[in-house]
Parts: structure tokens; C-alpha cells; sequence
């Protein structure tokens, strides 16, 4: 989770915690044995976390990577006149952020935040950290209406749906039926203004609440009918196969995962990350 907020400090993707997922640092390779809290998991509650997980990583890479993450409206002068006094002690708020993160000290990083709000109040990375840190503290109440007024703001914030379910499943409630309606008026918009990415996007997290849910073979239709509007994409290979993994069909499972292998890019900037993920599987 350290990790995970730090890199969206960095503008770099983000990999929030997904139901007790151990986060996968990117400079050394993943080794289940270095993770005592891993080994006493079910292998089907480490297959669920590693199919969310990738999701969420999915996500997050395609959305952090794109140049400006703010709000829908515009800011006004008085918003954009940053003296440089100011854009070093944002930079110093960043690094403050990064060492409470790292240390483990949510309460000062979510103090934190909020001074980074002040200074970024359309920056929609600094409420989406926020948000993740109240839920990192158990404060989902107040992490869900973070969320929830993210969404009200921006209707295809992607991330914060996400966050919503990652929040509801942490806080150990079933009930996604409000989060679920909120995706479906997502996707209408989306349909209306022709928003193809974001769809897609709202599709992948409807597939994600059934892996939640343990709906296994509703969220492998899903996935199934995401390979046919785009059969080059690799994601949802690599989610069937850890599917069929959960639904110990493994010669289909290993189907799955051949054809992830041979459409990944090589060289992608999260192939390693996924590949730590599948190791999971092995376990």
C-alpha cells in the first residue's frame, strides 16, 4: 500500500490495496515466502485478491499515465499562480506524504493530504490518496463518502469507483448494490458521449464486484464478452485464466494464460507487476 500511494505522489500508476493484497514492489520479483500473512490465506482468497488486483492496477496505469489528473472545471487565476515559494513547499508536501506513507503513519499522512488539497484543490489524485488512507485508518465511512463525492463531481472517475469497492469489501459489507447502480449511470454516460475507454473501464469494474462477490462464472461472461469487443487486449485472458484456476478447471486456466502471454507487450510498464501477480497462482 506504501508503494502503491507513493507512486501516485510520483504521477506514476497507482496500486491501491485490494482486500489485503501484499503490494508487489517493482524493483525486486515477488516471493510468497517473504510474506508470512500470504501463506496463511486460502489459495482461493489469494486467487480472488490477485484477479482484483490486476484490475486495479490495469486501471489505474491507464488513467495515472495520461498527463493531467484533475476535476471537470476549470480553475480560476487565483488557482493557477503558484509562486515558486509555493511549488517547493508542494514538493516538500510530497515528500512528506511519500516518508508518513512509508512509515506507516496514516494520520499524519492524511494531515498531509489536506494540506495538498489547499494547495491542489482540483489535483483529484490528493482526495483519491485521501480517501484510500481513511480507509487504510478503518474509517470507511468517511473513505466511502470521499468517494461517493468524487463521483458526484466527476461521474467517469473511474478511480473512485474503484476505490468505493475496494472500501466496501475491506470494511466486510456484501452490499454493492448502490456502487453497482452508480457504474450503470457511468456507462449510460458513457454510451451517450461515446466514451469507448471509459466503457470499457466501467466494464472491467462490474467484472471486478462479481470477483468480489465470488460470482466467478457471471464475471468470466464478462470478461468473455470483453475479448470479443477487443480480442488483442490481454487483461481479461489473464482473468479467465486465474478464474478458471478458482474453478479448478486447470487445463483451461492454462489456455487463458498462453494466449495473456502471447498478446502482453513486451517490455510493458506493468507486465512485471502482473507477472509477480500470476506467480501468486503457483503458490
Amino acid at each position: 500500500m506504501a508503494e502503491a500511494l507513493r507512486q501516485l505522489v510520483h504521477h506514476r500508476p497507482i496500486i491501491p490495496k485490494t482486500i489485503s493484497l501484499p503490494f508487489i514492489k517493482s524493483s525486486s520479483s515477488w516471493n510468497p515466502n517473504s510474506n508470512p500473512e500470504i501463506l496463511k490465506k486460502p489459495l482461493s482468497s489469494i486467487l480472488k485478491t490477485t484477479c482484483v488486483a490486476i484490475t486495479t492496477f490495469v486501471l489505474f496505469f491507464n488513467r495515472f499515465n495520461q498527463p493531467s489528473i484533475a476535476l471537470a472545471s476549470q480553475p480560476t487565476v487565483e488557482e493557477t499562480c503558484i509562486t515558486d515559494e509555493d511549488s517547493e513547499y508542494l514538493k516538500s508536501l510530497k515528500t512528506m506524504l511519500e516518508v508518513k506513507i512509508d512509515e506507516g503513519d496514516i494520520k499524519g499522512a492524511i494531515l498531509t493530504c489536506d494540506r495538498l488539497i489547499q494547495m491542489e484543490p482540483l489535483a483529484l489524485k490528493w482526495m483519491i490518496t485521501k480517501s484510500y488512507l481513511l480507509g487504510q485508518e478503518k474509517n470507511f465511512k468517511a473513505a466511502i463518502l470521499g468517494f461517493e463525492e468524487l463521483i458526484s463531481t466527476n461521474s467517469l472517475c473511474i478511480e473512485a469507483y474503484h476505490g468505493l469497492i475496494i472500501t466496501i469489501s475491506d470494511s466486510g459489507s456484501e452490499d454493492f448494490s448502490d456502487v453497482l447502480t452508480k457504474i450503470q449511470a457511468g456507462i449510460s454516460i458513457c454510451k451517450k458521449k461515446n466514451k469507448v475507454e471509459e466503457l470499457r473501464e466501467f466494464k472491467l469494474l462490474i467484472a471486478q464486484v462479481k470477483v468480489v462477490q465470488k460470482k466467478y462464472k457471471e464475471a468470466l461472461k464478462d470478461y468473455e464478452e470483453l475479448v470479443k469487443e477487443d480480442p488483442m487486449d490481454c487483461i481479461p485472458y489473464l482473468c479467465m485464466g486465474i478464474l478458471y484456476t478458482l474453478l479448478k478447471k486447470p487445463f483451461k486456466a492454462d489456455q487463458q494464460f498462453k494466449v495473456y502471454k502471447r498478446l502482453v507487450p513486451k517490455g510493458h510498464s506493468y507486465a512485471r507487476y502482473i507477472e509477480g501477480q500470476i506467480s501468486m497462482t503457483k503458490i
